[in-house]
């Protein structure tokens, strides 16, 4: 599963890092579609989003403490299994 998510980011980056690519281009040479378009900061949105995700997902470790789950019902039977009132 690690394996596939970092792939995924890989390929994420790749596509943030051409988009960021062609906006640079077009605004140094300009094609006529890329000059007919709104132009704006919310067209970097994308791209911008594309690398986050691409270098969270490439640096993916798997869960971590944090993200995993508590087991609270073993936690409680082995508190209450050891517990000297119990005895």
């Amino acid at each position: 599963m690690i394996w596939s998510r970092r792939v995924l980011g890989c390929v994420a980056m790749f596509m943030g890092v051409v988009l960021v690519g062609w906006i640079v281009y077009n605004q140094f040479y300009p094609t006529p579609e890329f000059k007919r378009s709104f132009r704006s900061v919310f067209q970097l949105i994308i791209p911008v989003v594309f690398l986050k995700y691409g270098w969270r997902w490439i640096r993916y470790e798997g869960p971590g403490i944090e993200e995993t789950p508590p087991d609270v019902k073993r936690k409680f039977s082995i508190a209450v299994s050891y517990s000297p009132a119990w005895t």
